[in-house]
C-alpha cells in the first residue's frame, strides 16, 4: 500500500490474519447483525399476523366438539378445502381402511368417532408445517414431522396411563412442541458460525446456545405463538417448559 504521506510503497505480509478471525469469541458478535432478545421476539411476533390452518381450524373444531356434534364439527373442518382434502386422504388410507374409500367429514365422524377424528385433524393440519426443511437446525424434509409424531404418540400413550383426562392434549402439545425451531431457523441459520464456535465446547446445547445468541429457545418463542393464537394457556405452559418441566410450576402436560 502506498505511504499517506510519501508515497512510497509500503509491503504488507498479511501473517496470521486467518487465525486473527477465526479468534474472534463468539460473545463479540453475539450482538452483531440481527436483532436480538425482546427487539427479536417482537419482530417475531409481530409477523406472524394470520392464523395458519393448524391452529384456526383445530381450535374451532375443540370449540364445538361433542359426541353428537358430527354435522356441525364437518361444517367447521370443511371451511378449509386443502385440510379437508389431507384429512380424508389419511381417513382413506389403508390403516382406516374401513371406513371405505370415498368417505366424508361426516361420514368419517360417525365411524370413527370424533375424537379419533380430531386427533387425525391435528395431524393433518400439523403436516404442512412440520415436513419442510430446516436448514438452521441441519434437518432434512420430513425429520422434524416424523420427530413430532413420535412425540405425539409417546405422549399420548403415557397420558393414557397415568392422566387419561390429559390425552388429546398431550398429542396436540407433542405434535407442536418444536414448531420454534420453523420460526427460528432462518435466524439461527443467519449466525450459523456463532452457534458452532459457541457450541465447540462440548457441554454447551444447542438449546443453551440459542438463549445466549437470539435471547430465548425455541420452546419460548413457540409458546408465545401459541398463546397469540389462544390455544389453550396449559398447552402453551407446557410447550414452554418441555426442556425443564421443573420450572412448570407443577404443569402435568409439561412432565
Amino acid at each position: 500500500m502506498p505511504c499517506p504521506a510519501c508515497k512510497e510503497k509500503i509491503e504488507i505480509i498479511p501473517e496470521n490474519i486467518g487465525n486473527q478471525e477465526t479468534e474472534i469469541p463468539a460473545e463479540d458478535q453475539i450482538s452483531s447483525g440481527l436483532p436480538t432478545g425482546e427487539n427479536l421476539r417482537e419482530k417475531i411476533l409481530s409477523s406472524i399476523k394470520d392464523l395458519p390452518p393448524k391452529p384456526q381450524v383445530a381450535q374451532k373444531a375443540r370449540e364445538v366438539v361433542s359426541d353428537s356434534d358430527f354435522k356441525v364439527l364437518a361444517k367447521v373442518i370443511e371451511t378449509d378445502p386443502a385440510i379437508t382434502s389431507k384429512l380424508l386422504k389419511i381417513v382413506n388410507s389403508a390403516y382406516y381402511g374401513s371406513v371405505g374409500t370415498g368417505a366424508s367429514v361426516q361420514q368419517a365422524s360417525v365411524l370413527l368417532g370424533v375424537k379419533t377424528l380430531q386427533e387425525l385433524l391435528t395431524i393433518a393440519c400439523a403436516a404442512g408445517l412440520l415436513s419442510g426443511e430446516l436448514e438452521g437446525y441441519d434437518l432434512e424434509a420430513g425429520e422434524m414431522w416424523k420427530h413430532s409424531l413420535a412425540v405425539a404418540a409417546a405422549s399420548r400413550i403415557i397420558a393414557l396411563k397415568d392422566h387419561p383426562a390429559l390425552t388429546e392434549d398431550a398429542f396436540s402439545a407433542g405434535l407442536i412442541h418444536e414448531a420454534g425451531k420453523l420460526i427460528l431457523s432462518p435466524y439461527v441459520n443467519e449466525k450459523k458460525d456463532v452457534f458452532l464456535m459457541l457450541m465447540e465446547p462440548e457441554d454447551v446445547s444447542f438449546l443453551s446456545a440459542e438463549c445466549k445468541i437470539l435471547g430465548f429457545d425455541h420452546a419460548e418463542i413457540v409458546s408465545d405463538v401459541c398463546e397469540k393464537w389462544q390455544i389453550p394457556k396449559h398447552i402453551s405452559t407446557a410447550i414452554r417448559y418441555h426442556h425443564y418441566p421443573e420450572s412448570s410450576n407443577g404443569n402435568g402436560l409439561a412432565y
